[in-house]
């Protein structure tokens, strides 16, 4: 049966050739020589034989057929139709299958794709390798921590990863925006509680609007978000002030001036070097030094030249750790002693 199958279907195929090669070789033929005349033709067209007497000469073909032989064929025509219609609708194909290597085991997760796909804003938790791999094991991405509670070192990680997602998905002026940004959150690091803050509103207004914000207002905007976290950093320090005062209030370890200072009882201002008053009470233009003062009072002690916040407990001796605040002498500016060792 399947020796009868090929037969009759290379028999057909070959009729079926051979009417379309024949067909269009007179068609070129009539074309080339225009001016033939009618016997010439006629005479081409004798010899080729149409696609209706194709289909006459294969229906004969069946027709001289057993009638078990009839339904042989055809159980095996539906059975082949069948087996081809079957293949184009697999979901999953062996061609369409990669193999991965270490270095593509991070390729990102089908549901990052069709969140950026579909232009729907998503953390930047996803993009971490500890996200990735989260997302990849199929675990749920609301259990995920808080976006702004990222690490730097996963910030910057995937930040890289954000934009290799981009390249795929964006074209080359997108990505070079993106890049442009990258690069600037990554040169503010020392200020990373805005930075992250200010990437996320960033790469939200961009997956929920298509916009980002021109040169002057992404500058002005990330003032506008530094001025604001300063402000709730100092709310958090003051609150956090208090309660140490209120459950020691006997003891003055973290406050930044002593209630009494040796030899004169009286408060070392932190801004011209001079007893008498505080910093938040100083007005004079020069230190005790006589040189001009290089910090002021402005809720909290700050350096005039760039309104960086300085450490108070480091200019009366008590801090040693790495934070914002910069380790300066409120009195001269230097960074190699407080303000205590400075008069």
């Amino acid at each position: 049966m399947s020796t009868m199958l090929n037969s009759v279907s290379s028999q057909a195929s070959a009729t079926a050739n051979r009417a379309d090669v024949n067909s269009s070789r007179g068609a070129a033929g009539r074309n080339a020589v225009g001016g033939s005349n009618d016997s010439e033709r006629s005479q081409v067209g004798t010899k080729t034989p149409t696609r209706i007497e194709t289909l006459i000469n294969v229906l004969q073909m069946y027709n001289d057929l057993s009638p078990s032989d009839q339904a042989s064929l055809s159980e095996a025509l539906q059975a082949d139709a069948a087996s081809t219609r079957s293949k184009s609708n697999l979901t999953f194909r062996a061609e369409d299958i990669k193999y991965v290597t270490l270095d593509t085991f991070y390729d990102f997760p089908r549901v990052v794709l069709d969140l950026a796909k579909s232009k729907t804003y998503f953390p930047l938790t996803y993009l971490t390798y500890p996200g990735i791999k989260r997302l990849h094991a199929g675990e749920d991405p609301s259990t995920f921590p808080l976006e702004n509670t990222i690490s730097e070192i996963d910030f910057h990680q995937a930040s890289y990863k954000f934009i290799d997602l981009m390249s795929l998905l964006a074209s080359p002026s997108i990505v070079e925006w993106f890049k442009t940004h990258q690069s600037f959150c990554l040169s503010h690091m020392r200020k990373f509680r805005v930075v992250v803050a200010f990437d996320i509103e960033t790469r939200r207004r961009f997956f929920n609007t298509e916009r980002v914000l021109s040169e002057d207002a992404y500058l002005s905007r990330w003032n506008a978000l530094d001025a604001d976290m300063f402000h709730k950093e100092l709310s958090e320090r003051v609150d956090q002030a208090k309660a140490v005062i209120e459950n020691s209030k006997s003891d003055n370890r973290f406050h930044p001036y002593s209630k009494t200072q040796p030899g004169n009882g009286h408060s070392l201002c932190l801004i011209c070097g001079r007893t008498g008053h505080k910093a938040s009470e100083c007005s004079d233009a020069y230190t005790v030094k006589e040189g001009a003062v290089v910090c002021e009072w402005n809720g909290t002690l700050v350096l005039k030249a760039t309104s960086e916040v300085v450490c108070m407990l480091f200019n009366v001796g008590r801090c040693d750790r790495e934070h914002e605040r910069v380790h300066v002498c409120s009195i001269c500016g230097s960074q190699g002693h407080g303000a205590k060792s400075c008069c």
